[in-house]
């Protein structure tokens, strides 16, 4: 992985809501570009027509994910189609003084809250990665003919073992990272002979995700 980017968008209507997002790149700075760009006007367009909060988080990064990979594709773009983006954004509905937080990677989002006199810290996202458990069983339970699906390998950089996804990626869900998702794409990577080989190439399930998990709080 090479070093990580990091985005931030805000939208502000002082009198209905705040949105923030942080788009967490890798391997450069298109998709975290691409993410800041399009997921604002995809996640508005998607709030128009569904009026959920929750469901707009899904479907914008769904879409912003599904565009970035085609828009790739159509430039036949390797750095495009080999780096992708964790996203992790929140929308503050400041009339129900509600939060939603829509996760995607391994970005975090924690709520200060102020109770008693005291303020604690409260988990608004799950970290997808190959460490966390629930990600574990997921990618197991969509792979289970793959030994290889997760790896613990040494991080020269932690100094320590790490669970891996692949040999490639510890997270396990972003936007882009199409050699990930699509054979075509990792067999692109694969033909770059890099050290690790995706195999087997990704088919029915991807190896990365782009479904988004979504917590709200009042």
């Amino acid at each position: 992985l090479l070093d990580t980017l990091l985005f931030a968008l805000w939208m502000i209507d002082p009198e209905s809501f705040v949105f923030a997002g942080v788009w967490d790149g890798h391997g450069g700075t298109k998709a975290s570009d691409f993410a800041e760009e399009h997921i604002w006007p995809n996640f508005t367009a998607a709030l128009a027509e569904t009026k959920d909060v929750a469901a707009a988080f899904t479907s914008s990064y769904k879409k912003t994910d599904e565009d970035y990979i085609k828009t790739g594709r159509e430039r036949q773009d390797p750095s495009m189609l080999l780096t992708g983006t964790c996203a992790v954004g929140a929308y503050v509905d400041l009339a129900q003084r509600k939060v939603t937080v829509g996760n995607l990677g391994d970005s975090r989002a924690v709520l200060g809250v102020y109770a008693d006199g005291f303020v604690h810290a409260e988990d608004m996202s799950t970290d997808h990665s190959a460490t966390t458990d629930s990600e574990k069983y997921r990618l197991r339970n969509e792979h289970p003919m793959d030994a290889d699906i997760i790896v613990e390998q040494f991080d020269e950089w932690k100094e320590d073992y790490d669970c891996v996804v692949k040999s490639v990626t510890r997270f396990t869900r972003s936007i882009g990272d199409a050699h990930m998702k699509d054979k075509t794409c990792a067999k692109l990577f694969n033909s770059y002979r890099c050290g690790v080989s995706i195999d087997p190439l990704p088919r029915k399930h991807p190896y990365i995700s782009n479904q988004a998990e979504v917590k709200e709080k009042e």
